[in-house]
């Protein structure tokens, strides 16, 4: 039973008021009770780092190549078997995260559309991650096999290319970045200094 004013919706369930909105709250929120090796992954890890407001469905999850997650028939996330390096992965209190750069490559190389809302996802995931198109071209540029490469970094030069002015940030007022995903704590991941509330070792 959930009484008003003492907690807040968050994913599936609800969060207690006396805990601050965080993307380690939020990719706790996500996983609930399922395995732990799911890797929170798309558009549902742009909602963990806070590139959305609006938490996407149904939610995406990956799991490394060989290591298989089973979901009960009636879980409508999605789950995808990916060659993953442990350098794109963000643990956020024991929950995995996919990192804002690799996040922001995916999006370039798979998305059917890169739409406005695309541009203004990517740029948001920068901010979060604090990275560069630079940064994001030589990480595309160390995985030789990586499919969709081209069609990637002609649509970073796209996102990251125009100068970024109001309207760009307005396209979608649902889709904003919170200033309560405040940082405490910073790590470096791709040679990238990373903010997250709390890490735990792999």
């Amino acid at each position: 039973m959930r009484l008003d004013g003492e907690v807040y919706p968050l994913a599936d369930g609800f969060c207690s008021v006396a805990e601050i909105d965080s993307p380690a709250l939020r990719a706790a929120a996500l996983v609930g009770s399922r395995s732990h090796r799911l890797i929170v992954d798309g558009m549902s890890a742009a909602w963990v780092w806070g590139a959305l407001d609006v938490m996407p469905t149904p939610t995406e999850f990956c799991v490394a190549l060989g290591r298989r997650a089973r979901l009960p028939p009636s879980d409508q996330a999605r789950v995808r078997e990916v060659v993953i390096d442990p350098d794109d992965v963000v643990l956020l209190d024991g929950i995995g995260v996919v990192h804002p750069l690799r996040v922001t490559i995916d999006i370039a190389r798979t998305r059917e559309v890169y739409d406005d809302f695309a541009v203004v996802v990517t740029r948001r995931l920068s901010q979060a991650g604090e990275f560069t198109r630079h940064m994001c071209t030589e990480l595309l540029n160390r995985r030789h096999k990586l499919p969709g490469k081209v069609r990637a970094i002609q649509r970073l030069d796209q996102a990251f290319g125009a100068e970024w002015s109001a309207s760009a940030h307005a396209v979608d007022v649902v889709h904003t970045l919170n200033a309560s995903h405040c940082v405490q704590q910073s790590v470096e991941v791709h040679g990238v200094t990373h903010f997250e509330n709390k890490t735990t070792d792999r």
